[in-house]
């Protein structure tokens, strides 16, 4: 029986025996299955480029986006500040330096003048308005009444609430 066995073993170690018809048999489908892992390989590579641009793309925004937030949290602060008038009256009471609060003077002098000029110019064309309509006498007698001389600017409302001192 061993000399059956090694001619058996012969026959299949020998070139063109069994086992030389087992290995053509798979190197085919052996060749195509690396060529197939080689092409996926290389999609993959792509897909994995792709998505490393895609999370560089999302972080950059994300950064963004916090830097919005965080400006929009500032401006926030900002606007609530602004609208404190707790944080206005302590502002207002600082001692400023002389320099500083020369300038201060200044400017509310200058705004004041501004706000003085602009309701004196708004009478004068108020006037304007009116001599026009009372020369050609299109203008009905009641609607006359509303331009009286003693009548203020019909802005004057409204500057008066924004400028409380403008009539003073």
């Amino acid at each position: 029986m061993t000399e059956e066995l090694d001619t058996l073993l012969s026959y299949i170690e020998k070139d063109g025996g069994f086992r030389d018809a087992c290995m053509t048999l798979q190197q085919r489908p052996l060749s195509v299955l690396e060529g197939d892992l080689q092409n996926l390989l290389e999609l993959l590579q792509v897909f994995k480029n792709k998505v490393e641009e895609q999370c560089s793309k999302a972080e950059d925004l994300r950064n963004k986006m916090f830097q919005v937030s965080a400006r929009q949290a500032y401006m926030k602060g900002i606007l609530t500040q602004s609208s404190d008038t707790q944080y206005w009256d302590i502002w207002n009471r600082q001692n400023l330096s002389p320099e500083f609060e020369a300038k201060r003077q200044n400017i509310l002098k200058a705004n004041q003048n501004l706000t003085n000029q602009l309701v004196e110019l708004e009478r004068h064309f108020n006037n304007l308005e009116m001599n026009k309509f009372g020369e050609t006498g299109r203008v009905a007698s009641s609607r006359r009444a509303v331009y009286s001389n003693k009548s203020r600017s019909r802005y004057s409302p409204t500057i008066s609430v924004e400028y409380p001192n403008a009539f003073c």
